[in-house]
């Protein structure tokens, strides 16, 4: 089916500073949808996103209700992209969509996408597990948001490694669950991949309603991505929180065992 016979939607788009964000307003409006793009700055917009008639910018924080409903007034999709570029700005995006909702400022809203990471999976290592603490408790966030509110929909997108290049990308989307082996895979998918897929999902989504979706490719973006170091990447982002929750779980331990005796 072509773009022209598709449902056209409204989607506010979080975490729009990321790469994944910014390519997901990219195609969003050449697939001729409108967009409602929470931002931090204004002054720092794309011309071409100012300048297109489907196109509106609110400026503010998640902390600001007001802000947050506006953004989303008159949208029937949310889409959450911060992925694993910037998991706690996931996790504080689904919690203010998750008080507008309560506070019922989101009339419109059918379905929320959230971008997670393969690295939030259930087959996960233990330690990249660790370090996408915010992402699981996002993906459990919109899951309990949908149970609670039956009118409302969500999807999670878990990519792999994510590359910045213009290179094509044949991505394919599966479901999790129902898809326990896949064909050889590159655990490499190109930021406009990942927004090709994300918006063909969002106009033909009845296969992935209130599932979580894989995202995937056969084609080799790199020559070779050290799953090491890219752990080591992450464990660097967020080694101040890993530090203070062990200095935490310690002390506890030791006024615990201080206590005992």
């Amino acid at each position: 089916m072509t773009d022209l016979f598709r449902q056209k939607h409204t989607i506010a788009v979080f975490e729009t500073q990321t790469k994944a964000g910014s390519q997901i307003v990219q195609v969003a409006l050449a697939k001729g949808h409108k967009v409602h793009a929470l931002v931090a700055d204004g002054a720092t917009l794309a011309a071409e996103w100012k300048s297109h008639k489907h196109f509106s910018a609110t400026a503010g924080k998640l902390t600001d209700a007001d802000v947050v409903a506006g953004l989303l007034t008159g949208a029937d999709v949310a889409v959450i992209a911060g992925g694993s570029e910037d998991p706690s700005g996931v996790a504080r995006a689904i919690g203010a969509v998750t008080r507008a909702v309560n506070a019922g400022k989101a009339a419109s809203l059918k379905h929320i996408y959230l971008v997670s990471s393969a690295g939030a999976g259930a087959n996960a290592g233990m330690f990249a597990r660790a370090m996408n603490g915010d992402l699981i408790n996002a993906e459990r966030a919109v899951a309990s948001l949908a149970e609670k509110h039956t009118n409302i929909k969500f999807t999670v997108f878990r990519p792999p490694t994510l590359i910045d290049t213009d290179k094509s990308n044949d991505v394919f989307v599966f479901d999790e669950l129902a898809q326990k082996s896949l064909p050889t895979v590159s655990n490499q998918v190109s930021y406009g991949g990942l927004a090709d897929a994300v918006l063909e999902i969002v106009e033909t989504q009845p296969r992935f309603v209130n599932k979580t979706a894989g995202i995937n490719s056969k084609t080799t973006l790199v020559a070779r991505v050290d799953s090491r170091t890219e752990l080591w990447k992450t464990f660097v982002k967020h080694s101040g929180k890993i530090i203070v929750g062990s200095a935490l779980v310690i002390a506890g331990l030791a006024f615990l065992a201080k206590k005992r005796s």
